[in-house]
Order: C-alpha cells, then sequence, then structure tokens
C-alpha cells in the first residue's frame, strides 16, 4: 500500500483576498484521525502561490513519507503550486 495525500483545491471559493482553501486526506501510515484522516478531508487555508510542499509542512507530515500526492484527482510533485 502506497503512502499518499489527496488534495482538493477549492478555487472558487476565496475566503480572504490572497488565499484558498484546501481540503487535504491521508492514506495509509500518514492517516492519523487526529490531524489528517482518509475518512473526513481536514480543511486548510493557505496563501495563494503556496505549495503542496507548503501545505506537507503546514499539517507536519513528514515530507520523505509522501510518494504520492493528487490534487484535484491529478497526480503531481511536491512543488505544485495550490
Amino acid at each position: 500500500m502506497h503512502d499518499f495525500i489527496d488534495i482538493w483545491s477549492k478555487s472558487n471559493r476565496r475566503r480572504a483576498e490572497n488565499s484558498v482553501k484546501i481540503s487535504l486526506k491521508c492514506f495509509s501510515k500518514l492517516a492519523d484521525p487526529d490531524t489528517c484522516d482518509f475518512r473526513d478531508s481536514t480543511e486548510n487555508e493557505l496563501n495563494d502561490g503556496q505549495t503542496v510542499e507548503a501545505l506537507v509542512e503546514r499539517a507536519r507530515i513528514n515530507r520523505k513519507s509522501v510518494k504520492i500526492v493528487f490534487v484535484n484527482n491529478k497526480n503531481v510533485d511536491l512543488d505544485t503550486v495550490l
């Protein structure tokens, strides 16, 4: 089983002028019921222009543990801008 995260960017639902609302799900060994679970997504708000890596750091997920990342059902790298 792969360790991966699934990110949904709600690009048309801006909360603040320079931010974007992100839903984060974690799977396999990365899943934690208190911080990032696969059953219910964890809501995060990031500034425009921030990357997947910034979200991973904010969620306190070990970068080396992330093997696969999906943003809106598309496989991406950690340097992808959200």
